[in-house]
């Protein structure tokens, strides 16, 4: 079983409701969907909790660099990079 992480940003100027339609949208409601997905959770980073480094030059960020993190898990990988297009 593969375990994949994701960290992403919403696009500049754009309101969660069109992130949300966005995602409505694309893939994503089929990969929750699909037999291969065993699990699939998302989650908003809203902390720097620490050092993506273990020794960081210069101060640690204010905000977080990126906005939210997904976890996919996958049964079967080339079933998904089919899915995808990505064969």
């Amino acid at each position: 079983m593969a375990t994949i992480f994701a960290v992403y940003n919403l696009k500049e100027n754009q309101k969660i409701e069109e992130f949300d339609n966005y995602l409505v949208k694309t893939k994503i409601p089929g990969i929750r969907g699909a037999p291969w997905c065993t699990d699939f959770n998302t989650w908003k980073i809203d902390k720097v909790l620490g050092p993506a480094v273990s020794e960081p030059e210069g101060e640690l960020p204010a905000e977080p660099p990126y906005l939210y993190v997904a976890k996919i898990e996958v049964s079967d990988l080339d079933a998904m990079l089919s899915f995808l297009g990505t064969d």
